[in-house]
C-alpha cells in the first residue's frame, strides 16, 4: 500500500517540488553565505585601514637606524590591536610589533602600504586574525543549514497538499467514468474548465464515449436488421423440414423438400 502511494502522481509532484525547492534553497544558502563572507572580509579589510594610517604616523627612525614607535606613544602601538610589520627596501623586516597569542593555523587578514620614514622607504603591513569573522560566518552557516530541513519538510507537505488539490478533479472523473457502462453510454464526464489540461482530458473522454455510443447504436441496428433478414428464410427452412418429417415420403418428395431448403439457404448468401 505504501509503495502504491509513492507511485501516485501527487506524490511524485510533491517529491519533484521538494527537490526543486532544495536546489533553489541550496543555491540561495550558498549565495547568502558567500555574500556574507565577502562582506565580512571587506569589513575586516576596511577595519585595517585606520591601523595602517596610524602606523604610518606613529613609526619613526630609532637612534640605531632602525624603525620603532614614537617615544611619546604610551601604548607602544598596542591600541590598534593589530600586528605591524615593517620591511625595508630590500625586503628585510626592520620592525615587528608584539602580537597577541592566537591558536596555530588561525587565518590572518592583511593590508599593506608604502611609506617613507625619515627618508627610509619602507613597506608597512598590518595584520589581524580572522577569528571573529570566522566565528560569525560559522554562526550564519549553522543558522542557514539548520533551517533547511524544516524548510524542505514544509515544502514537501505544501507540495503534496497543492498536488492533491490540483488533481482532485481526476479522482472525480475516475469515479464518474466507473459509473458509465454499456447501458449508460449517454452519460458524460463533467467539464469544470474546458481550457486547462484536465478539462481537455474530460472533453477527450466525452468524445470517446460519444464514439462508443454511436458504435454501439450502429451495432444494435445491424443486429436487429440481420435478425430480421434471417428470420424469414430460417422460418421457411424450419417449415419445410417439419413438413417433410410429418409423413413418410418417397425419394423424390424428400429431394424436393431438401431442394427447397437448399434454395432458402442460398438466399442467405
Amino acid at each position: 500500500m505504501q509503495l502504491n502511494r509513492l507511485r501516485t502522481i501527487r506524490t511524485k509532484l510533491a517529491l519533484w517540488y521538494c527537490a526543486a525547492t532544495a536546489l533553489v534553497l541550496g543555491a540561495y544558502a550558498v549565495a547568502i553565505i558567500g555574500f556574507f563572507q565577502h562582506a565580512l572580509t571587506a569589513e575586516l579589510q576596511h577595519q585595517l585601514e585606520d591601523p595602517l594610517h596610524f602606523a604610518e604616523n606613529m613609526l619613526v627612525r630609532t637612534a640605531d637606524g632602525g624603525v620603532g614607535w614614537r617615544p611619546d606613544d604610551p601604548d607602544r602601538g598596542l591600541v590598534i590591536d593589530c600586528s605591524v610589520t615593517v620591511s625595508g627596501p630590500d625586503g628585510t623586516v626592520v620592525f615587528q610589533s608584539p602580537t597577541k597569542a592566537v591558536p596555530p593555523g588561525t587565518p590572518w587578514a592583511s593590508l599593506s602600504g608604502d611609506a617613507v620614514i625619515a627618508g627610509l622607504p619602507v613597506r608597512i603591513e598590518v595584520s589581524k586574525p580572522q577569528t571573529l569573522m570566522r566565528a560569525r560566518l560559522r554562526q550564519l552557516t549553522m543558522v542557514v543549514l539548520s533551517g533547511l530541513p524544516f524548510a524542505l519538510a514544509a515544502t514537501a507537505l505544501l507540495g503534496y497538499l497543492l498536488a492533491r488539490r490540483a488533481l482532485a478533479p481526476v479522482d472525480s472523473m475516475v469515479a464518474r467514468a466507473r459509473t458509465i457502462t454499456a447501458e449508460r453510454l449517454g452519460e458524460r464526464l463533467d467539464v469544470a474548465s474546458p481550457h486547462d489540461e484536465l478539462g481537455r482530458l474530460a472533453i477527450a473522454f466525452n468524445e470517446t464515449f460519444a464514439k462508443l455510443e454511436k458504435s454501439f447504436g450502429e451495432l444494435s441496428r445491424f443486429t436487429a436488421d440481420a435478425s430480421h433478414e434471417l428470420r424469414t428464410p430460417l422460418t421457411a427452412i424450419r417449415t419445410a423440414g417439419e413438413v417433410g418429417l410429418r409423413e413418410a415420403r418417397d425419394e423424390a418428395d424428400y429431394r424436393d423438400v431438401i431442394g427447397s431448403m437448399l434454395d432458402e439457404t442460398r438466399s442467405l448468401g
